[in-house]
């Protein structure tokens, strides 16, 4: 799957997520010289509004597999 953050962020928002922020390589890949070397996108999200964020991507990316480890 090619999962933009954008994708993400606009998942998110549609969702109402609040107070959440992109981590890894996708939070500073602005300050980089060099092309990241990964393709993930983490996102940090309050306790609180994690159970919103999670059925928000499923929802729109079905395919996922949910890992709550």
């Amino acid at each position: 799957m090619d999962i933009k953050p954008a994708e993400v962020m606009s998942c998110l928002r549609a969702a109402g997520v609040e107070n959440w922020c992109l981590m890894g390589l996708h939070g500073y890949v602005g300050y980089l010289p060099m092309p990241r070397a990964t393709q993930d996108v983490g996102i940090m999200v309050p306790h609180n509004q994690k159970r919103k964020a999670v059925n928000a991507i499923i929802g729109r990316w079905p395919d996922l597999i949910k890992d709550e480890a």
